[in-house]
């Protein structure tokens, strides 16, 4: 396809119209007056008529519209069109003197009305006004009313040294302007800043003093003008004042000439305020004179301070928030401080929060902050870390005498907190790190798991940090790393374990529990694994996975036994608190078939003692669905009778520890027989764990337990192993004795 031919003409116009607009700014960058010519230009425009013997000199400015002259002799107009303008021509395109022997005969010219009309032009010639950046602003100009021969070049070099002339004269009166429109804007800024503006000569004598300074120091110009400026600078600076003016007058360098200080100010009344000074330095009469910009600061400074206080600072308490802690730690570490950081979490808070509201809670965070605060006056700062969470760095002590220190703070937390009329009892966990340990995150990290440490180990302790420290946490991330793998490898495995009528022997139904295929150890029962995967972030997802692959066992189990028989599964807490297990649930039982009668799911007291607006509605949700709801591990403890008729439960399972030793030891004797009666009273049904001997099963049966599980009957297996025992009938054995029927299942 042929190129689409260039348009030389449009070209050239846009380009012509882009040199004429930047024609135009440079000549308006020069102020000329509208009309009316000056003095200077006048006495130009004359000495051209007479040096060249013309009844007409001209200095003419060409705008965008109108030629003005700004320099004129002989002449009775100001101004002309620019189209009837001879000076216009070629004012973009030539730098040359345009001549014009007779405009009559000169096509360019013989139509302009100057030449046809009453003015009778004939002759001209005029040198162009050249700018610096090559702009032409207008021409220096003769004209004759009667034809001329051209000029020679002695003539010409004349007449552009005229021109030259009249472009020094527009330079100069251009400079001059500037300098009188800058004094003017100088005088005018000192006299409406609100800021004190004030010079001074090279002694120090006050030469300029304006409102501002008045509103600010009290004086008035006229008392201030002529006096020291020592009456503004407080006594304890002046020496130094002096000093630095002595040195910047014998050209050494002065600090504060050219930069922005903040410094002390002294008002007439005495009263000393933080002043920001800015200082320029010029000369005056060949000697120095000096000038400042005084603003208060006040006003900022307060509002430094309270920025300050509320990005470094607890609003509620009042102490020191996680950014000054780390500001702080930071620079205690620098400083190579001996000392310690402690870490200090309160024990049962959200249960005030919980029972009471927040205005309690953030009442005992309040004396909290206080108690700790007076037991580390003058010996440590305290922090508010988060929540119920603290911190303290203790400079300069110690291990012996911070372990007191420390001793001392979970003391006075122990010590009842009396908010609003009521008693609250929380104590505290506390954990410590030596200011040695590293840099500013190992040290907060260490102090965490001191405090993880002593939270784990009880009520009020106090944990000193130490590399196994490290090296369990290590172990821990190892192990969580490891669980991941596992359920993406489907390392998981669920084993059964048989739960029995303890009059016939049948099997009943079984405990899923679960168990891990370690690719390097074998075969890992719960113990090795269970609480790190229960606070793991796939605790859900696993626990999940269990309930359908329990439900999925199950089904095959009845199929295999012809009968109701049940399956239980311990849940994780995240399943409960997540708030999604009626659905996982209900999801489980459509995938497999089996029937909601034949699921029980086990919950601890760590579940049920922790959110209960969020466990209780699921747990009612699935019993009114027919889903059993066991209590595991009953007795063990804290939960109160009060638990028991709050949650809707169907079965207490007896902890194996009581079972265990219950045909010697009589309290676990007694609470076996305290934990039958108190499930017959609430019509929940018993069943007891760790069942592992014949006196153990005949103690039980006596006291009506109507349901074990147990080695006596069976070792958790895989669910091939439960299928390869015999089957029973769907009366559950009746007939058979219980001896055998234990025997039978002790086989599987």
């Amino acid at each position: 396809m042929a190129s689409r031919p260039v348009d030389e003409p449009v070209i050239a116009s846009q380009m012509g119209e882009s040199r004429e607009q930047d024609r135009l700014a440079a000549l308006a960058r020069y102020d000329l007056p509208d009309g009316g010519s000056e003095a200077d230009f006048d006495h130009i425009a004359r000495l051209a008529a007479r040096l060249f013997d013309a009844p007409i000199g001209a200095v003419s400015l060409v705008g965008a519209s109108e030629q003005a002259f700004t320099g004129r002799h002989g002449l009775a107009i100001a101004k002309t069109s620019r189209d009837a303008s001879f000076c216009h021509t070629d004012i973009l395109t030539s730098r040359d003197i345009l001549i014009v022997e007779d405009a009559a005969r000169d096509p360019r010219f013989a139509d302009n009305p100057f030449v046809t009309g009453e003015a009778q032009v004939r002759f001209y010639a005029g040198a162009p006004l050249v700018t610096d950046d090559d702009h032409v602003l207008g021409r220096v100009c003769v004209i004759d009313t009667r034809p001329r021969p051209p000029l020679d070049e002695r003539e010409k070099t004349l007449l552009a040294d005229l021109a030259t002339l009249a472009m020094d004269r527009l330079e100069r009166r251009r400079e001059e302007r500037r300098r009188t429109q800058t004094e003017h804007r100088h005088a005018s800024f000192v006299r409406s800043s609100p800021n004190a503006v004030i010079c001074t000569s090279g002694s120090g004598i006050i030469t300029e003093w304006n409102d501002g300074a008045t509103a600010m120091f009290g004086y008035e110009a006229s008392e201030a003008i002529g006096r020291s400026l020592d009456i503004i600078i407080p006594e304890h600076l002046r020496a130094a004042h002096h000093a630095g003016m002595r040195r910047n007058l014998k050209g050494e360098s002065a600090g504060i000439v050219g930069n922005t200080v903040e410094l002390p100010a002294i008002r007439r009344d005495g009263s000393q305020f933080p002043a920001e000074i800015s200082v320029a330095q010029w000369r005056e009469n060949g000697t120095k004179a000096f000038g400042a910009i005084i603003k208060d600061a006040t006003q900022r400074k307060q509002a430094e301070e309270q920025l300050y206080r509320l990005a470094h600072f607890d609003p509620l308490t009042r102490i020191g928030n996680r950014t000054l802690l780390h500001k702080d730690i930071r620079e205690a570490i620098e400083a190579r401080a001996q000392g310690a950081l402690l870490m200090i979490d309160l024990d049962g808070f959200k249960l005030v929060n919980d029972c009471y509201d927040h205005l309690t809670g953030d009442a005992v965070l309040r004396e909290a902050a206080r108690r700790i605060q007076t037991v580390c006056f003058a010996i440590g700062g305290v922090y508010r870390i988060g929540g119920d969470e603290f911190g303290v760095i203790i400079r300069d002590t110690d291990r012996s005498s911070t372990e007191d220190i420390a001793s001392w703070i979970l003391d006075s937390l122990a010590e009842p907190f009396e908010i609003n009329g009521q008693v609250l009892r929380l104590g505290a966990g506390l954990g410590i790190a030596g200011l040695a340990d590293g840099d500013t995150e190992a040290l907060l990290g260490n102090a965490d798991l001191a405090l993880y440490e002593a939270k784990t180990s009880g009520v009020g302790r106090k944990v000193v940090y130490d590399a196994a420290m490290r090296a369990r946490l290590e172990e821990r991330l190892a192990l969580r790393g490891a669980l991941d793998t596992a359920f993406a490898q489907g390392q998981f495995r669920l084993f059964l374990q048989p739960q029995v009528d303890l009059e016939s022997g049948a099997l009943t139904g079984a405990e899923a529990l679960l168990r891990w295929d370690h690719p390097e150890r074998g075969l890992l029962a719960p113990g090795a694994f269970i609480a790190e995967l229960e606070n793991a972030p796939i605790a859900a997802d696993v626990g999940n996975w269990i309930l359908v692959e329990a439900c999925r066992q199950a089904m095959q189990l009845r199929e295999h036994h012809r009968r109701d028989i049940r399956i239980g599964v311990n849940l994780f807490p995240v399943q409960l608190h997540r708030g999604d297990l009626v659905a996982c649930v209900e999801r489980a039982l459509t995938e497999t078939g089996l029937p909601p009668q034949a699921l029980e799911l086990e919950i601890t007291e760590t579940i049920i003692l922790d959110q209960d607006e969020i466990v209780i509605p699921q747990l009612r949700a699935l019993h009114a669905r027919g889903i059993g709801i066991a209590f595991d591990d009953y007795g063990t403890g804290w939960a109160s009778l009060s638990l028991l008729k709050r949650y809707p439960l169907t079965r207490l399972k007896i902890d194996r520890s009581f079972v265990s030793d219950v045909t010697q030891d009589e309290d676990d004797a007694a609470i076996v027989r305290a934990v039958l009666a108190l499930g017959e009273s609430l019509g929940l049904e018993v069943i007891a764990e760790g069942i592992e001997g014949m006196e153990q099963e005949a103690f039980l049966r006596m006291h009506r337990c109507r349901a074990g599980q147990g080695y006596l009957y069976g070792r958790p297996v895989p669910l091939d192993a439960l299928l390869t025992g015999p089957a029973q009938d769907d009366q559950g054995g009746a007939a058979d004795a219980s001896a055998n029927a234990s025997s039978r299942l002790r086989a599987i």
